[in-house]
């Protein structure tokens, strides 16, 4: 019986099993309902006249052993239904922060591509303006070259 109850319990906690237990008792609970209908209908009206069939009578027939074999479990299905709401309820909020989650690693992803371009361009910037300072140093002295040679020959010249 424990065994009997530990595999119930595993099933039930299983997302995949839970749809598919979830339509199978309401499947079980529109066939109880039915079969209470069928029988209030009978009460109400009587027996059957001989030689009248009723639509629903091999329905019953299927129902009816399945109904005494569920009979005792029939008080349990209730509490069954509420966790399995409750744990529809949470498979439904865990997607949704797994949606969350996915969404935030994609977020995350774009960032440190963008900070690496970033980064990347900066560096480019970086080895730009050392190359360029080296010109400019470069061009300086030769401009200061330039105006020392020129200085000098006017001072030649003016000699």
């Amino acid at each position: 019986m424990l065994m009997r109850l530990n595999n119930q319990l595993t099933l039930l906690t299983q997302p995949r099993h839970i749809d598919s237990v979830s339509r199978r008792l309401k499947l079980l609970l529109s066939d109880l309902e039915r079969v209470s209908a069928s029988q209030a209908q009978k009460r109400q009206s009587g027996t059957l006249l001989p030689g009248t069939t009723s639509g629903g009578a091999p329905a019953q027939d299927a129902v009816l052993p399945l109904i005494s074999r569920l009979a005792p479990s029939l008080p349990q299905i209730p509490h069954i239904l509420t966790r399995l709401r409750t744990l529809s309820a949470l498979h439904g909020s865990a997607a949704e922060f797994q949606s969350t989650i996915t969404s935030l690693e994609e977020e995350q992803k774009r960032t440190r591509e963008a900070l690496e371009t970033l980064t990347a361009a900066v560096e480019n910037v970086e080895s730009s303006l050392d190359a360029n300072r080296s010109t400019v140093a470069s061009n300086v002295s030769n401009l200061e070259e330039r105006v020392d040679h020129v200085l000098d020959r006017l001072e030649e010249l003016s000699k």
